[in-house]
C-alpha cells in the first residue's frame, strides 16, 4: 500500500487549455489532514526536492531547517520536529505526520508529477 493509500490521497492530473494541472484530494471530513493535500499542490518541485533533503538530514541526525520557509508554501506553517513534520495553517490546529510518512509522501507525489 502507497503512503498516499494510507493517507487516503486522491492524486488527479487534468489537461485545460493545453496545461497540465495536478490535484491532490482527501475523500474523508475534514480535519488536520485537510492541509496536506493543499501544500502538495502549492509545492514546486525544487521545492519538494528541498524539503526531501531536509527531512533527509534531520533523519540522519545532520543540519536542517526546522521552519522551512519559501514563497511557494508561505501560506502554510510548517516545521520539523523530531519524528514528526507538522502542517497547518496560520491559527488552526497543525497535522503530525511521522518525518519517513512525510519524505515518501513527497516522493509519491514528486514521482506523479514526473508521470
Amino acid at each position: 500500500m502507497s503512503k498516499r493509500e494510507e493517507y487516503n490521497l486522491e492524486f488527479t492530473k487534468k489537461v485545460i487549455n493545453g496545461r497540465i494541472y495536478h490535484g491532490c484530494d482527501r475523500n474523508l471530513p475534514p480535519n488536520e489532514l485537510t492541509y496536506l493535500c493543499g501544500f502538495l499542490e502549492a509545492l514546486h518541485d525544487i521545492e519538494i526536492q528541498a524539503l526531501i533533503g531536509e527531512i533527509e538530514a534531520a533523519e540522519n541526525e545532520e543540519y536542517y531547517e526546522e521552519y522551512p520557509q519559501s514563497e511557494g508554501y508561505e501560506h502554510y506553517d510548517i516545521q520539523i520536529d523530531i519524528p514528526n513534520f507538522l502542517i497547518g495553517s496560520a491559527g488552526t490546529s497543525q497535522a503530525s505526520i511521522p518525518l519517513d510518512d512525510m519524505r515518501s509522501l513527497l516522493i509519491e507525489w514528486r514521482d506523479f508529477k514526473k508521470s
